[in-house]
């Protein structure tokens, strides 16, 4: 089956990546409620914690330790760089990434399906990251739809924090080493869980593919293998994840240099496009993603398109999103988020335990309003009070219940 259609487009990113921007804004790092069901609060969480961390890391502990300017000095430079990030530097992405996976992934979307207890565990060594406990659900059973969104409720919500950390260095225009080690955990977690994870009842992917064949009876079954090379090529048509590796090795590594510039497929003074293609799970069927980013005079457009993995393709649907929109001289901007989709009628419980169905074409309208408040900060800060509201039709998308209706979002953050 041909799944190399959705990518052909974006071939030449690879070999133009390299080309890196300035482009400026100003990313928020905050917190958000609701909190607990909410994969998009968990990642505005680990990426507010993050941020500290690695502005303590970059001023307390040097890049370097040795300044004789010779080859024992900078083999000795290396080692030390090299034992940092296998060591605590490591877990200050790991344990972002589980606790993402697990309590923001799974655990949110059990609890946005009335499960019982909830707990969760997070393993220190890897490969096994962590593990989501719930009790039984208040409605019995769960529909297809629900069932899936749980079994990847984890690769969904890493998923969402890699698309957090890719916009806000863009709209700062540099990445960190710390950032670029968060990045890649979060990003490869989909990628991981299909080449490496195979542990039974604990197996992410494979309770996926087990309802959705069921789901899809009239179709030739998925197997774990049909998602190994879109997965493998989803890194490698990503110029952020081909950045941060080279970026890890090369310029951190063994030049010592802890920031570096985003990459952009395209650039001027005021202007930067990067290209990304990129394959996940979803409640239905997987999905091919193509996606934009333009940032211009520093506010920052996405443009993405999805549609459905092997010959579904009816499964279909766009994205456009606007970052940091600018207002009142910026005492006041906006995102905004745009979304349609077409897709099979999914199955859920609405809050009273009635199973309804959705509809086949959905979307979703969602604005987050930010002010800046009049107050000095002597790290040369701005402080942000958010206000956002959502509406989205019956249905599947990334990071919302499968229910519809209206919800509100409130949060503080600083800006950089």
């Amino acid at each position: 089956m041909n799944q190399t259609g959705p990518i052909r487009g974006i071939l030449c990113s690879i070999a133009l990546s390299a080309l890196t921007g300035t482009v400026q804004s100003q990313p928020l790092y905050g917190l958000q409620y609701p909190f607990e069901t909410s994969p998009k609060a968990g990642s505005e969480f680990h990426l507010l914690l993050h941020d500290v961390l690695g502005e303590l890391d970059n001023r307390f502990v040097p890049a370097e330790i040795f300044h004789g300017g010779n080859r024992i000095s900078s083999a000795g430079n290396i080692l030390y760089r090299l034992v940092r990030m296998g060591s605590y530097e490591f877990y200050m992405a790991y344990i972002p990434v589980v606790n993402q996976h697990e309590y923001f992934g799974h655990l949110a979307r059990a609890k946005q399906h009335e499960a019982g207890f909830t707990r969760y565990e997070i393993y220190f060594f890897p490969p096994s990251g962590g593990r989501a406990y719930f009790g039984n659900h208040k409605y019995h059973p769960l529909t297809g739809a629900e069932m899936m969104s749980e079994n990847i409720g984890g690769m969904e919500a890493n998923a969402i924090m890699a698309e957090s950390m890719r916009i806000k260095t863009m709209q700062k225009g540099t990445l960190s080493f710390q950032d670029a080690m968060l990045y890649l955990g979060s990003r490869s977690d989909f990628i991981t869980y299909v080449l490496f994870e195979d542990n039974g009842a604990s197996d992410d992917i494979m309770k996926y593919l087990q309802v959705l064949n069921l789901e899809l009876a009239d179709r030739k079954e998925i197997e774990r293998k049909d998602l190994v090379f879109p997965s493998v090529m989803s890194g490698l048509l990503d110029p952020y994840t081909l950045k941060c590796v080279y970026s890890l090795i090369v310029e951190y590594l063994l030049r010592g240099h802890v920031t570096f510039e985003t990459p952009f497929l395209w650039r001027s003074a005021e202007t930067g496009f990067l290209p990304l293609y990129s394959f996940e799970a979803a409640a239905g069927v997987p999905r091919h993603y193509l996606t934009g980013y333009l940032i211009r005079h520093d506010h920052l457009f996405r443009l993405s398109l999805h549609g459905g993995a092997f010959g579904m393709y009816r499964d279909h649907g766009t994205q456009l999103a606007v970052y940091g929109y600018s207002l009142d001289r910026k005492a006041l901007s906006f995102d905004l988020d745009l979304r349609y989709w077409h897709s099979e009628k999914q199955m859920y419980h609405d809050d009273t335990g009635m199973i309804r169905s959705g509809h086949e074409h959905g979307g979703l309208v969602s604005g987050m309003l930010h002010y800046r408040l009049p107050v000095a900060s002597g790290r040369k800060r701005n402080w942000f009070l958010s206000a956002g509201i959502h509406y989205k039709t019956a249905g599947y998308t990334s990071g919302y219940e499968l229910d519809g209706g209206v919800s509100f979002t409130v949060g503080a953050a600083y800006g950089r």
